[in-house]
């Protein structure tokens, strides 16, 4: 796990995707964290993705070196 942490630590930003409704939603993310806790980022409450996240909680992390 160790050699995941230090990828994901790498690569700095990755893609997040979500869901609104029926339509997918993807956007670039600045990490915050990644280790054994899992993985952390921030975003405002005012967010459209932090708004699709509370809707649904399922979501999918693409992160490229």
């Amino acid at each position: 796990m160790k050699e995941v942490y230090e990828f994901i630590k790498n690569a700095g930003t990755y893609f997040l995707a979500t869901m609104e409704g029926d339509q997918p939603r993807v956007r670039g993310m600045m990490l915050f964290k990644a280790d054994k806790d899992g993985i952390i980022f921030h975003t405002a409450s005012t967010k459209d993705v932090y708004k699709q996240l509370q809707k649904n909680p399922k979501a999918e992390l693409c992160f490229n070196a």
